[in-house]
């Protein structure tokens, strides 16, 4: 759970606090995105738009440290939602910017 005036803030602001945390709050985060998701595939509706959102904010704004722990998320399930999160997190490059491709130098 994030501190009380974490909650308060809106956007990038709320992960910029987590990301001065520590483990506890790096596994609450995921624990609570993966109830979110699960809430959202067991849903009668399904919003992928919304959820595909929130794919690109979080992969925008999480740090380094998560951007695997979130694409592991994403790809934990075949349900639509879990794949709308996961089209989300790609387009947002988060794993791209936080572990860079290997240049190969030509000799």
């Amino acid at each position: 759970m994030l501190p009380t005036n974490c909650r308060r803030l809106r956007s990038r602001q709320v992960l910029s606090c987590a990301a001065h945390g520590n483990a506890a709050q790096d596994d609450n985060l995921i624990d609570g995105l993966r109830r979110y998701l699960d809430l959202a595939a067991a849903g009668s509706f399904l919003n992928s738009l919304k959820i595909e959102n929130c794919g690109v904010w979080i992969g925008e704004a999480a740090p380094r440290r998560l951007q695997i722990r979130l694409t592991e998320t994403a790809r934990s399930s075949q349900h639509p939602a879990y794949l709308a999160f996961r089209a989300g997190l790609d387009r947002s490059g988060g794993l791209e910017r936080a572990y860079p491709a290997a240049r190969s130098e030509k000799i």
